[in-house]
């Protein structure tokens, strides 16, 4: 006869889930000792009883709740010594991010005119559970004038624009989440004036001493 009092000397999940991520269930492969059983506890409930087979391999169903999940393998030899315990930590986030601008309306948008160009700043914002994967991962915008001619830009909080067409331009911002959440919103900015006024004086330049004149303003704008 033999005696056996340890319990297996390993347990592992092969090809785990990534740490935060947005699909609730999984097929999943494992890996205890030949014969052994193995537990998968979640938050502290047990959740399945798995058998190995001859080389040690088990499958099992992972179904995750929102936020924070616990994950604990708890291995046991097929003696029933053990257990031999695996903590995985796997964050559940099916929350699409909030995305939005600093535009006072999303749909009449009204700045002065602004040599140095304008600044639209992305205010969005992440929802989740889990306050440690609760945040924008990635901001990408696309700017398109009005002949159709777009350009991205990848990571910056603000976008700076100059506009130097008349006509309706659009910009769109897409942001995702760890999760690779995303969500995506976009303006469109109808320009109808980019051009100073021009302003002259009319009076009369040479006038006689105690004289009193009057000058009147003659303004021009060429926008529309």
């Amino acid at each position: 006869f033999r005696i056996d009092n340890t319990g297996p000397s390993s347990v592992e999940i092969i090809d785990p889930p990534t740490v935060v991520t947005r699909i609730p269930s999984h097929y999943l492969s494992g890996l205890g000792e030949a014969d052994g059983t193995v537990e998968v506890w979640i938050n502290d409930i047990l959740d399945s009883n798995n058998t190995c087979n001859g080389l040690g391999g088990f499958n099992f169903y992972l179904n995750l709740t929102e936020g924070k999940n616990a994950v604990t393998l708890r291995a046991f030899d097929q003696y029933g010594a053990g257990p031999t315990v695996r903590l995985y930590n796997f964050t559940l986030d099916t929350m699409d991010p909030i995305a939005s601008l600093d535009i006072e309306d999303q749909f009449n948008i009204t700045r002065n005119i602004d040599l140095n160009g304008h600044w639209f700043n992305s205010t969005s914002i992440d929802q989740g559970m889990d306050q440690n994967f609760t945040y924008i991962e990635n901001l990408t915008w696309r700017y398109v004038d009005p002949f159709g001619r777009s350009e991205m830009f990848y990571g910056p909080a603000g976008l700076l624009i100059d506009f130097q067409e008349l006509g309706t331009h659009v910009i769109e911002l897409t942001v995702r989440d760890p999760a690779r959440n995303t969500n995506t919103t976009r303006v469109n900015i109808h320009v109808v004036d980019i051009s100073t006024p021009i302003v002259t004086i009319d009076g009369s330049l040479i006038v006689d001493e105690d004289d009193t004149v009057s000058f009147e303003p003659n303004v021009t704008d060429n926008d529309r």
